[in-house]
């Protein structure tokens, strides 16, 4: 795959290979956000319901 993606010839495969690669990988990357805050959101969410029963 990586040999695909660094060859310097240019047609209409390649540049769709390239072009899913990035994809894919902004994909990955918007999927780890949102999952770390939905964690964020939850650990929030435990601490003000454990702030509630103190009081």
């Amino acid at each position: 795959m990586d040999c695909f993606l660094t060859t310097t010839t240019e047609n209409e495969y390649l540049k769709g290979m390239r072009d899913g690669k990035y994809t894919y990988e902004q994909e990955l990357k918007q999927n780890r956000t949102q999952g770390r805050l939905q964690q964020l959101n939850q650990q929030h969410s435990q601490g003000n319901r454990d702030q509630d029963h103190e009081q």
